[in-house]
């Protein structure tokens, strides 16, 4: 009976253990899978877009941060004085240029920590879905992907410009068109197709974070 009984404990122990095993692997695999990719909408921008794809893995990042820093009782802080907003993370060379994935992903960073520092809920993909909304699945050719990427950076500044700006003077959040021109308007460049569908599908982006920072709490306000 006590063989028995110390047969039954080991098997136990035995089968818990390769239970704990397969979990433990389970958890270091999907550990390394990026979760965001897990939505075929937005994961389609994210394919196009160097720039948003950075973006998202810094929105990730700077949300975590201020979920850290509010467990911790240490309020708001400068993010450009914080560990993982200076040493970007996620990037791998298969994305593209590594100096728009750090550009998309430090001012992802900075609207990911203040929306959580400021009580709002992870709303960045729910955005980039709706800025995919019709994108093409067809892969853009190099020169396409890098003109679309460059019209994705400048529409997502503008538009936060153009947030900003309607926030702090306490108008009404617009339901705008945005046009398709450059910033620099010394530009003599043409701006193609390409350019301009990501100019327009990232202003709606910028916006929002602009005018949502700066609407609801002007004191910790994307700068």
């Amino acid at each position: 009976m006590i063989y028995r009984l110390k047969f039954f404990i080991a098997s136990v122990a035995f089968l818990l253990g390769l239970s704990l095993a397969a979990f433990g692997g389970h958890a270091k695999q999907t550990s390394n899978v990026e979760l965001h990719l897990a939505d075929p909408h937005a994961a389609r921008l994210y394919s196009q877009s160097v720039f948003m794809h950075g973006y998202i893995h810094g929105y990730e990042e700077g949300f975590h941060n201020a979920d850290v820093d509010i467990q911790m009782a240490h309020g708001f802080r400068d993010v450009s004085t914080l560990d993982a907003y200076k040493k970007v993370a996620g990037y791998r060379s298969s994305f593209g240029d590594k100096q728009i994935f750090e550009a998309g992903y430090r001012h992802g960073f900075r609207v990911g920590y203040t929306d959580c520092i400021s009580g709002r809920n992870f709303r960045a993909i729910q955005l980039l879905r709706a800025a995919a909304l019709g994108l093409s699945l067809t892969s853009l050719s190099p020169a396409a992907r890098l003109s679309f990427d460059l019209g994705v950076q400048e529409g997502y500044i503008a538009g936060e410009n153009e947030g900003l700006h309607d926030g702090r003077a306490s108008l009404g959040s617009r339901n705008m068109v945005p046009g398709c021109t450059p910033l620099d308007q010394n530009h003599n460049q043409s701006r193609d197709a390409n350019y301009c569908n990501g100019f327009r599908r990232a202003f709606l982006v910028g916006y929002s974070d602009g005018y949502t920072n700066q609407q609801d709490n002007p004191h910790l306000a994307v700068k």
